[in-house]
């Protein structure tokens, strides 16, 4: 606001889904609808929430419910925001609800979980659009996090994917440093974006593919989907590998994402 004008050998653009950044850059931003909104607000349930978040998939979207501030961080654990995604029109029907019907709309669909849930904030409405930047570098530039993709908050994968694009960065970078190679490089950043690039579009069309499944209405399509996640829930080496990749354990990791004890 100034003026002051401030120069540096690589900018790293990790200013969220509407970048400033990257747009300034002229990267293409692959902009696309889901086909879903999402409304966010604060709950209060009956029960406590064990610190536990707890997802529900329904046709019309899932239902997150996120615990905020655990008793041993001085809240009481029985708050969570909630992250309600659903066709438009749901929505809007949600919306229309006053606080005591919509509590009952979250208690009956999170199936009781948590007892009796009220809204205790304001209901606020996005739509939720994915994202993936033509290109996560540039001369002097590097996108991380939602600057570079933006996936489905259905599984809640977009801090992994982030935090692991930060980790790499750093990595490459430090790599670069004790080589005596310059951190603008662009065969660095190239190496960033080739680590990071292929992880995060197959996270993003995985979603994709979970949306698509769970709304699905049709029961041949219902019976085998439920029968695969089934089956894969009593399969351990299944069962955990989807672990990994949802804990963001899996891929090419960075040293510091890396397990201290791989085997467990």
């Amino acid at each position: 606001a100034g003026g002051e004008t401030f120069t540096a050998d690589l900018l790293i653009g990790a200013d969220g889904a509407r970048s400033r950044v990257r747009d300034k850059a002229g990267i293409p931003d692959g902009l696309r609808d889901t086909g879903h909104h999402a409304i966010v607000t604060t709950i209060e349930t009956e029960r406590p929430h064990g610190a536990c978040a707890r997802q529900v998939f329904m046709d019309s979207g899932p239902l997150a419910l996120l615990p905020l501030f655990p008793e041993e961080k001085g809240g009481d654990g029985y708050q969570c925001s909630i992250v309600w995604s659903a066709w438009p029109h749901r929505v809007e029907e949600l919306l229309a609800l006053d606080d005591d019907a919509f509590g009952v709309a979250v208690t009956q669909a999170s199936g009781n979980a948590l007892g009796a849930a009220r809204p205790v904030s304001r209901r606020f409405v996005f739509p939720i659009q994915e994202r993936h930047a033509s290109s996560y570098v540039g001369p002097g530039l590097a996108l991380i996090g939602d600057a570079a993709h933006v996936v489905h908050p259905l599984a809640g994968q977009g801090i992994n994917l982030g935090l692991l694009d930060a980790a790499v960065l750093a990595e490459e970078l430090g790599r670069a440093r004790e080589a005596g190679v310059a951190v603008d490089n662009a065969t660095v950043l190239a190496r960033y974006e080739r680590r990071r690039r292929a992880d995060n579009l197959l996270m993003q069309n995985a979603m994709r593919g979970f949306k698509l499944l769970f709304e699905r209405r049709e029961l041949p399509v219902r019976w085998l989907r439920n029968s695969g996640l089934n089956l894969v829930n009593r399969l351990a080496p299944a069962r955990q590998a989807f672990m990994h990749r949802a804990l963001g354990r899996a891929g090419d990791l960075p040293r510091t994402a890396r397990p201290l004890h791989p085997r467990s």
